[in-house]
């Protein structure tokens, strides 16, 4: 609890000083990319904050977290399932301004926890795993004035999860990549 603390007051203190700072909260449509995911719980809705410093003109550095949980079947014996996954992000996006928006694109780096519980005899009834992998993103920063603004954005994650069983040593992961497709809206700090 103490890091945690220290680390927001770290942010805090950093989108205070930063030259043009901003905070939002986003909601998306998620597309899995794997066809296994989709058969087992299908698309659904994800939500989370992002917030970006300008580090050096326009390139800014964001830091993410989302979060998706959603209830499915098994393939087979339509047991009962729930996956719920945490991605935390951190990266660089290079801002477009043009008159009251600004495009941008930008890439970085995913870490996140996947927890499964299944209501199945034949499998194990939690799965807890970290994961990684990368994402690439677009949008539009649209300004409604000097501080309030709205983000459409697309993003695209490459995301694996390990995952084995203890009855058998076969390692596995679980493809948690995908689109997002959404919108934000925040509060810009600065310029």
């Amino acid at each position: 609890m103490k890091r945690s603390l220290f680390w927001f007051a770290v942010l805090a203190v950093g989108l205070l000083q930063a030259r043009d700072a901003f905070v939002e909260a986003k909601g998306a449509f998620f597309y899995p990319q794997s066809s296994l995911f989709r058969d087992i719980y299908g698309t659904g809705g994800m939500v989370g904050v992002e917030t970006s410093m300008q580090t050096v003109g326009q390139l800014y550095t964001w830091a993410s977290g989302s979060f998706l949980i959603k209830k499915g079947e098994s393939l087979g014996f339509r047991d009962s399932t729930r996956i719920a996954f945490w991605p935390i992000g951190i990266g660089v996006k290079y801002l477009f301004p043009v008159s009251y928006t600004d495009f941008y694109l930008g890439a970085g780096a995913l870490g996140a926890y996947m927890h499964i519980h299944d209501h199945s005899d034949s499998i194990p009834q939690k799965t807890c795993r970290w994961g990684g992998g990368g994402i690439v993103k677009a949008g539009a920063i649209i300004n409604a004035n000097s501080h309030l603004f709205f983000d459409i954005f697309t993003d695209y994650s490459f995301l694996y999860v390990p995952v084995s069983s203890r009855r058998d040593l076969i390692t596995r992961r679980a493809d948690l990549s995908g689109w997002s497709i959404g919108l934000g809206i925040g509060y810009r700090f600065g310029s």
